[in-house]
């Protein structure tokens, strides 16, 4: 039996608690003199595809509102709020982008699940999204499309699949 089917079994509920998260962390030292550069890409990116995201996350609107705040609403939208985000990372962890790890960066905007698949796809997204701000200019990401972003992983493009049509049936 699979770890994910032993925890069901054992009154684990995960996802079907509606608070729990599946948070992932990225190394700082995985971007070394691009760090912050590369956090700037991140937070473009969770703010450009917020809606797309939201549905790869499969939380609600008021869950990410409660544990995953967007930094850009936090400072109205105003100029350079990137920049703010970067040098002033507050003591506040609730954004989908939590830059107050002092090793980390942690995302918190995936739903927590039990399914293996679900947890693998967000796993090898999450290393996408650190893949792309490291290596992939600002300019080539103003360029990109949600589908770019996904890339071509077969893991993250059936769960994509999965995801978005069952966001679609629930319209």
């Amino acid at each position: 039996t699979s770890a994910f089917q032993f925890l069901r079994n054992n009154g684990i509920s995960s996802h079907d608690a509606g608070t729990c998260g599946l948070h992932t962390h990225l190394d700082r030292r995985y971007f070394g003199e691009k760090e912050d550069s590369s956090i700037a890409k991140l937070l473009y990116i969770f703010e450009k595809f917020e809606s797309e995201l939201q549905i790869f996350s499969r939380r609600t609107r008021s869950q990410i509102n409660d544990w995953a705040r967007s930094r850009k609403e936090h400072y109205n939208g105003e100029p350079g709020w990137i920049k703010k985000s970067i040098k002033n990372s507050y003591a506040c962890r609730y954004f989908a982008v939590n830059l107050t790890n002092t090793n980390t960066i942690e995302l918190r905007l995936w739903r927590g699940s039990l399914k293996a698949e679900t947890f693998e796809a967000t796993l090898r997204f999450t290393a996408r999204l650190a893949q792309l701000c490291k290596y992939t200019s600002a300019v080539e990401l103003a360029k990109m499309t949600f589908e770019d972003l996904l890339g071509s992983d077969e893991v993250i493009l059936s769960y994509w699949s999965r995801t978005s049509q069952r966001n679609t049936n629930e319209s």
